[in-house]
């Protein structure tokens, strides 16, 4: 399941998770319909221009942003291709934009510009406030999540890779929407309990990303028989050392 975008006037928003501008990571699979404008794939922004946020372009690389004073971001070295799923990440420290992540593959940095902090999380849009959206997705979207540290790129690695938001830095993961997932059509955080907002009824499609990787479900509390054949459950050994993943 994942939640489709029109790419002229659908997104969902919410204006009360994590208002913070520091430190932020942001990952996502996302499936762009063409090659064609510029495209916000997930934001968090504020009514006064300050915003931190994942771009897909129409050169087919992406880029993480940060605008403070300064409008500043970090493009990736490799590139996506359109009509397929990828996965993008952003990351963030305080007031700076430090790294960018597609398809597992990072370019980092760090570049400073001073601003306020960003409250209005958007999912296939840019949005600032009423009035205030741009830059609408087109195509779908799904497992946008945000974690308030730095994720490194053994993490956005594995998540490239298929693994599950809920099993990297739990404990700094704050928001998680499946969109679809195992709960069918459903836009709530299941991190925080926060419902998004559908503005002009963006649908749904039954595609998602092959070979997703999902907790058991004496994690996430469902029955196996909701567990279609598509998922698939970590094949190796697993152990958590220091609050993170690792396959053996």
């Amino acid at each position: 399941m994942a939640r489709v975008f029109n790419g002229s006037n659908q997104f969902l928003f919410n204006t009360s998770i994590n208002p913070d501008y520091g430190p932020k990571s942001f990952a996502l699979w996302f499936y762009k319909d063409a090659l064609s404008a510029d495209k916000w794939v997930m934001t968090q922004a504020n009514g006064v221009g300050n915003y931190a946020g994942l771009r897909a372009l129409s050169t087919g690389y992406v880029r993480s942003y940060w605008r403070g004073g300064d409008t500043l971001y970090i493009e990736s070295s490799n590139t996506y291709s359109a009509t397929s799923w990828n996965h993008i990440g952003g990351t963030w420290g305080f007031k700076r934009v430090t790294g960018i992540y597609l398809n597992g593959v990072g370019v980092t940095g760090s570049l400073y510009s001073n601003g306020a902090e960003t409250n209005n999380l958007s999912i296939g849009a840019y949005y600032a406030g009423t009035g205030s959206n741009s830059g609408w997705f087109d195509g779908k979207i799904a497992w946008a999540a945000g974690w308030n540290v730095e994720l490194d790129a053994t993490d956005f690695a594995a998540l490239a890779a298929g693994i599950s938001p809920l099993l990297i830095r739990p404990d700094a993961l704050y928001y998680f929407a499946p969109l679809g997932w195992l709960d069918g059509n459903n836009d709530e955080d299941i991190v925080g309990a926060k419902t998004l907002t559908a503005y002009n009824s963006p649908t749904w499609s039954d595609d998602s990303p092959a070979g997703l990787i999902y907790p058991s479900q004496q994690i996430i509390g469902v029955s196996q028989g909701i567990i279609t054949p598509a998922v698939q459950y970590i094949p190796r050994q697993i152990k958590i050392q220091n609050q993170r993943l690792i396959l053996k």
